[in-house]
């Protein structure tokens, strides 16, 4: 069963906790006749939190862009930045890669 990565289109039990907005509109919209959804699959939360629950400098940052009001956007682009490098630079457990890795190849 796979623990990070669910199938956009085959998934079963797709939920919002487990997969997020966009990839639960996706998945239903596949289910859809007459809609035709790409093949694709969403990283679960699961493999998020792996990731980043313990990181306290992602968790710092992320506190500190929620107390922002919207038009500080200079503040905001600015600690988004800072996340994204955050994140870029986050070594990703192999378990993550394989399933994510055996995901791809099979997408046309």
């Amino acid at each position: 069963m796979n623990t990070y990565v669910y199938d956009l289109k085959t998934g079963k039990n797709v939920t919002l906790s487990d997969s997020g907005g966009k990839a639960l509109n996706l998945y239903e919209l596949s289910k859809m006749k007459g809609i035709n959804v790409p093949e694709g699959f969403c990283i679960t939360t699961k493999a998020y939190k792996e990731l980043f629950n313990n990181n306290q400098e992602v968790n710092s940052l992320i506190d500190e862009l929620s107390i922002l009001k919207s038009a500080d956007l200079i503040k905001i682009s600015k600690l988004s930045s800072k996340i994204r490098l955050v994140i870029e630079s986050t070594d990703i457990p192999d378990s993550i890669i394989s399933e994510i890795s055996n995901n791809l190849t099979r997408l046309p």
